[in-house]
């Protein structure tokens, strides 16, 4: 008979186990999806803003022409891609990698650490995100000038919502993991 159980709590059948580390499986891949989404468009997003910064200079410079639009893109697709790596690296726990003690440190020093670093980057993550929603509300009308379509800024903050809420998605993860006795470390 199956355990209905949250996974974690409690005694543990082995039909509880598999169903949990069914969950957490599903769970893993789903976010190993979600981060090779973050990277690549993160890489797009560098490749728009190389081409946007590109053809600025060739108008400007060969042709005495600068585009009214290119520097809006380029800083657009700028900020996009720094915050939607900085989730992805979350995610791969290469945010806060300066461990140059970590071999000298005990399993349960290490465990601790990793916590707490885990733990400020959730804090900072939701301090993120509800500034975001912040940000998003003060700018809901205001539009984005230099574009030959409709963008407000809220829309363009909206990015800070989105890699905050997937940095605490991850930190949680790698926090769980951690306590649950699977850190990939």
């Amino acid at each position: 008979k199956p355990s209905f159980r949250k996974c974690g709590a409690g005694r543990r059948s082995s039909t509880h186990i598999s169903a949990c580390a069914v969950k957490k499986n599903k769970m893993r891949k789903l976010f190993d999806r979600i981060e090779g989404l973050l990277d690549v468009i993160s890489a797009t997003l560098v490749a728009i803003c190389l081409a946007a910064v590109s053809i600025q200079v060739v108008m400007r410079y060969v042709f005495g022409n600068a585009t009214t639009w290119s520097d809006t893109v380029a800083a657009c697709a700028l900020a996009w891609m720094t915050f939607l790596a900085a989730a992805a690296a979350v995610r791969r726990d290469e945010n806060l990698v300066v461990r140059f003690l970590w071999a000298k440190l005990g399993s349960t020093s290490r465990k601790c650490i990793a916590t707490l670093c885990h733990l400020v980057v959730l804090l900072f993550s939701l301090v993120l995100s509800y500034s975001g929603v912040m940000l998003m509300s003060i700018t809901r009308t205001a539009q984005v000038e230099g574009l030959s379509f409709d963008i407000t800024w809220a829309q363009f903050y909206s990015v800070s919502v989105i890699s905050g809420v997937l940095m605490v998605l991850f930190s949680l993860e790698h926090i769980a993991s951690l306590w649950l006795g699977e850190a990939h470390q």
